[in-house]
């Protein structure tokens, strides 16, 4: 693959997909038409012109000579390439076939004279049996709860979970203990000296959750109850330990949304705490507010056209939470979804959308995880769909297994499963597409999984997506060598991105992704050789670039903070930025030397001397209290 190069973090805005030249052998070589509708696309090619392409092995634009018994002085004229419009592949065409030498006088008029007996000879030998991948039989393996590694937890960013989003700082503010305006491993003693293997945080939400050693541990906002067994409050200051209420195999992941939380037990249980009002804690009710731990529930019924059913025993193995549902994947690889409809975030097909009162709106809700097993597709690039035009549905649709899954605040990106036969995972999006988050080249809601099309094709047989992160809007997927590829928008200036690019200061300088994500206004990517980079809004120290560093910055930065850490983790929330530093090594332990450490006791004293401030005891955003006295009403 061949990229231009370009000076470390160029200032030039993010190109297009780079024209990258396919792979070819000397060998005959199979092309379905499927890759054949995808190069048409991409590179603005009749299928023609694609055809004579894959045809030259890079030669030009004329095709090899067919299988004939005549002999080569009397082949065939070459295929006429059709150019439809100006493009980085026509003029490539172009300039290979006016290079090839013309050939002779002789065999042209030999050729010329020779036309009438061609027609009697046999036809050419047929071209290899096509085979369709998206047809293609595919066996998974099972799926395994998302494992990044252990290690200390570090965050930047603020701990006053109380005033991000809702009161600006007053000018000539001073910077608090709890204010980490660059990277910082936080409280170490809290967890008695102990690693930790999972962080969550949302780029809606303003709480986070951590898991250590089968522990749950929240600090942030809980006015929802979405620190479970907490009592509800604005801020909980430091990580806490969290009573499990009844939940007795230990932790082994988790995830956030705006005011609730989910967490994975090792039993393959789900558990959800938080505002519960569109069912998005998945606990077979829509009660406003579930305060304590409560066990998911799962409606496991076997979509129509599966051979069998699914076991009545889920066993819950990843989750990922927008800003009110829930997306969750069994160790079989199958999908679920729980809460609001609305933008057609549940991947059901209709939003449900209908009238409750004058002037209001109200969307489908499921109280349940529910399977999805239908995946579509669409032929026309640029266009959606959306109720009563919910596209083709892909061949053995209720089959296709999903490997990763992550939410922004109300889309949903999912990558497929990795399969033996070699099949590169496709990469379904649906929900809200503003901005282009979903990758379809528009900015229209999808109601239904559908591939993303710029994802597909010759150009990632062999480097195919493999894990997914979202933002608030934008999307990111990793693949199998570790490029990064970008949609969507994150920052409050610039354009958007419509469709799948790569990182280019990450692809031109040879950096291996392992970790990114995205934050309400902030994304970021770590490194195999331990470098961190981040780029958008700030206003809370979340981009880690130092007291007296830039608050913003519209291109990928170095976090100079955590340089030659290696960052196992990184998950970005609303406010705050967290990450899982590997201490592994004497190498590792001697780069952890420089990021500084902020203890409980510290964090306390600027905070007023209590871990948990604002406790509510009226009425909340999560509902009104029980005890709360009614008016007497007008006269």
């Amino acid at each position: 693959q061949i990229y231009s190069s370009s000076p470390p973090f160029s200032s030039s805005p993010l190109p297009p997909l780079p024209p990258l030249r396919p792979p070819f052998s000397s060998s005959a070589m199979v092309h379905t038409e499927e890759d054949v509708r995808k190069l048409s696309h991409q590179l603005g090619l009749s299928p023609d012109a694609v055809r004579a392409m894959l045809d030259s092995h890079g030669g030009g634009g004329s095709a090899p000579p067919s299988a004939s018994r005549r002999s080569s002085a009397a082949a065939a004229p070459p295929r006429k390439v059709a150019r439809v419009e100006a493009s980085p592949w026509a003029d490539f065409m172009t300039g290979e076939s006016a290079a090839a030498p013309p050939a002779p006088a002789a065999a042209a008029t030999s050729a010329v004279k020779s036309a009438v007996a061609e027609e009697a000879d046999p036809p050419p030998a047929p071209r290899p049996a096509e085979v369709d991948l998206a047809a293609a039989t595919r066996t998974y393996g099972p799926v395994a709860a998302r494992a990044p590694g252990s290690g200390l937890l570090c965050m930047t960013g603020t701990l006053d979970a109380a005033s991000v989003g809702r009161s600006k700082r007053p000018a000539g503010y001073r910077p608090r203990c709890y204010d980490l305006e660059a990277p910082t491993v936080l409280t170490p003693s809290v967890f008695s000296k102990r690693k930790v293997q999972c962080v969550a945080a949302s780029s809606s939400g303003c709480h986070s959750l951590c898991v250590s050693d089968g522990d749950v541990y929240g600090w942030g906002r809980n006015e929802g109850g979405q620190l479970g067994g907490l009592p509800l409050a604005r801020c909980v200051w430091i990580p806490t330990l969290l009573d499990g209420n009844g939940r007795t195999s230990p932790a082994v992941a988790c995830a956030v949304g705006k005011s609730h939380s989910v967490v994975l037990a090792a039993d393959g249980s789900g558990w959800g705490a938080g505002h519960n009002k569109f069912g998005q804690c998945a606990v077979g009710s829509t009660v406003e507010t579930v305060a304590n731990w409560k066990k998911m529930a799962v409606q496991a019924d076997a979509p129509t056209g599966e051979n069998s059913a699914p076991p009545p025993d889920v066993q819950l193995v990843r989750a990922a939470c927008g800003e009110n549902f829930t997306v969750a994947v069994d160790v079989a690889g199958r999908l679920y979804t729980a809460g609001h409809g609305e933008h057609g975030c549940l991947g059901a097909g209709y939003t449900g959308e209908h009238f409750v009162a004058a002037n209001k709106l109200a969307f489908a809700t499921d109280a349940k995880l529910v399977r999805r097993s239908r995946f579509v597709t669409r032929d026309n690039v640029g266009t959606s769909l959306g109720d009563g035009d919910n596209g083709e549905t892909l061949p053995r649709s209720a089959e296709i297994r999903i490997g990763s899954v992550a939410c922004g605040k109300s889309h949903v990106v999912a990558v497929e499963q990795s399969c033996t036969e070699g099949h590169p995972g496709r990469v379904f999006t649906w929900g809200n597409g503003a901005y282009g988050c979903l990758g379809h080249r528009v900015q229209a809601d999808e109601y239904l999984p559908r591939v993303v099309d710029s994802l597909t094709g010759p150009i990632f047989k062999s480097n195919g997506p493999v894990s997914a992160a979202c933002g608030a809007q934008c999307s990111m997927i990793i693949t199998m060598t570790g490029h990064l590829y970008y949609w969507g928008k994150h920052k409050t200036a610039g354009e958007a991105t419509m469709r799948p690019a790569p990182v280019e200061q990450l692809v031109n300088n040879g950096h291996v992704v392992v970790g990114c994500s995205g934050g309400n206004q902030t994304a970021f990517a770590c490194t195999a050789n331990g470098v961190t980079v981040g780029w958008g809004n700030g206003p809370h120290g979340e981009l880690g670039y130092g007291r007296n560093g830039a608050k913003s910055s519209s291109k990928p930065k170095f976090v100079e903070g955590i340089d030659a850490v290696l960052a196992r983790d990184v998950q970005c929330g609303y406010g705050h930025t967290l990450f899982i530093l590997a201490e592994e090594d004497e190498e590792d332990k001697k780069a952890l030397k420089k990021v500084p450490v902020v203890e409980a006791e510290a964090i306390l004293k600027d905070a007023g001397g209590k871990n948990i401030t604002g406790v509510v005891t009226g009425a909340t955003k999560a509902g009104p209290s029980a005890t709360k006295k009614k008016g007497r009403g007008k006269k």
